[in-house]
């Protein structure tokens, strides 16, 4: 992303590579996904945490969610994939 910005003459002095979201596909493939009507979350699942989460069982979609500490089993719009490293959920996403 810095050398998408820097190609457009953004001074480098003024960027700042954070590297906590920027994941590398060794193999730079990714599964390619058929179209499906639905919202994947991926994170900690933690109602407390992510406040939203409490609201999804109102919405009409489906939602696959995949992350630590869930709790919405209850809901049945959801579909819980389980936990994964941050590396490896590109290949698990639908």
């Amino acid at each position: 992303m810095k050398k998408f910005f820097e190609d457009r003459g953004v001074d480098p002095k003024k960027l700042v590579t954070l590297k906590i979201f920027d994941y590398l596909i060794l193999n730079g493939e990714i599964n390619h996904a058929k179209f499906e009507r639905s919202v994947s979350v991926a994170g900690n699942l933690d109602v407390s945490k992510t406040q939203y989460l409490k609201d999804i069982g109102k919405i009409d979609a489906k939602f696959n969610l995949y992350g630590l500490n869930f709790t919405l089993d209850a809901y049945k719009n959801v579909e819980y994939h389980g936990a994964f490293p941050a590396d490896e959920i590109p290949n698990q996403l639908n």
